[in-house]
């Protein structure tokens, strides 16, 4: 969430815009082939209509994986089933699930479901998924590393054969598995708030910092601001503009992708409102932003700032937040403080703390 203030003839507006990072259940990925050319030969292939080195475009991303799954080697039990089993009963066989995450911009704390399809053979009745006592969705450790050793197993039940004579030696087959999980922390950012001014080009180029997000990977700018629209730019730096919307109240942008990023990761501009500014507060939080004024809920309603107060260059901020045991209060504080040493009759004294 993006929030922008002007001042104009007819009053002081704040607009208020939610950036939000854009990702499917399944990344994105760029369809592109690998080139290379001796030197002084990219002129000439360029003379017959090739370029080696195509810039990117949005229409070239795809569906693919955040992750590669597995069955681990010697992972299933039993290994061997016995025939005398088989005769009598359907057999479960438990195969465990090994993960390696290849999206490295997700951030995946628990697994909340697995399903499985495809052309099964004619030994296997269905699949299921059983979880790791890790991968549900509890208050203990969840899921956090990028290599996951055992998510899960895939529960895989051998039909009955009452004809020994009939049993196959092995029983192989593909099973394509559907996950799902929770990456609103995806980079550090699912939604964020922002207050923005609307910036001439000096002001830009000074205060261009302040408005960083993805820990300076792009920078919001309010170019134009009306009664109930904006003009908003996202920048790679402070020179590089990637791409500029005029959103009216509640109109959201198209995807925007960031260079570097290609299909990795794309986000999202809405223009919520206008509001009169206030004295907010800007907090960081398990690396999202997030600026809130005095008496405003934040984190998806479970905390709430109660007192803003500055004097000088002290700052001061109180709050509470629901927890699973009740209400916590909290208070942070900017109290800047200076040593000072003074020299007197030649003879350095000792060094004073003042706040």
């Amino acid at each position: 969430m993006i929030k922008i203030r002007k001042e104009i003839a007819i009053g002081m507006f704040l607009l208020i815009v939610t950036l939000s990072l854009v990702f499917l259940v399944s990344a994105q990925y760029l369809k592109s082939s690998p080139q290379f050319s001796a030197p002084g030969s990219v002129s000439y292939l360029r003379g017959q209509g090739i370029d080696t080195f195509p810039s990117f475009n949005k229409n070239m991303c795809g569906k693919s994986q955040d992750f590669v799954l597995q069955i681990a080697p010697f992972g299933c039990s039993p290994s061997i089933v016995r025939s005398d089993l088989s005769e009598e009963q359907n057999v479960p066989v438990f195969c465990k699930i090994s993960a390696t995450k290849i999206n490295p911009l997700i951030d995946v704390k628990a697994i909340e479901s697995m399903s499985f399809k495809g052309k099964y053979p004619k030994e296997v009745s269905g699949v299921g998924f059983h979880p790791a006592k890790a991968a549900i969705k509890t208050r203990g450790t969840l899921l956090n590393s990028p290599v996951l050793n055992n998510i899960g197993y895939a529960v895989i039940v051998l039909k009955q054969q009452k004809n020994e004579s009939a049993m196959p030696d092995f029983v192989e087959g593909t099973l394509t598995a559907k996950i799902k999980y929770d990456i609103k922390n995806a980079f550090g950012i699912g939604k964020a708030n922002y207050y923005l001014p609307e910036l001439k080009d000096n002001e830009w180029n000074q205060r261009f910092n302040q408005y960083g997000f993805w820990n300076g990977k792009g920078f919001l700018r309010a170019e134009l601001i009306d009664s109930n629209s904006a003009v908003v730019s996202i920048y790679s730096d402070k020179s590089n503009k990637i791409s500029t919307f005029n959103l009216k109240k509640g109109q959201t942008s198209s995807p925007i992708y960031l260079p570097g990023f290609y299909c990795k990761a794309n986000l999202k501009l809405r223009l919520d409102g206008l509001e009169n500014p206030d004295t907010r507060v800007k907090l960081e939080i398990n690396g999202g932003v997030v600026e809130v004024k005095e008496g405003e809920n934040f984190l998806e309603n479970k905390c709430r700032i109660n007192s803003i107060d500055k004097k000088g260059l002290v700052q001061s901020v109180s709050g509470n937040c629901r927890t699973n045991e009740g209400v916590e209060s909290f208070d942070l504080k900017i109290s800047p403080k200076i040593n000072l040493s003074i020299a007197k009759d030649g003879k350095e004294e000792i060094p004073q703390t003042y706040n």
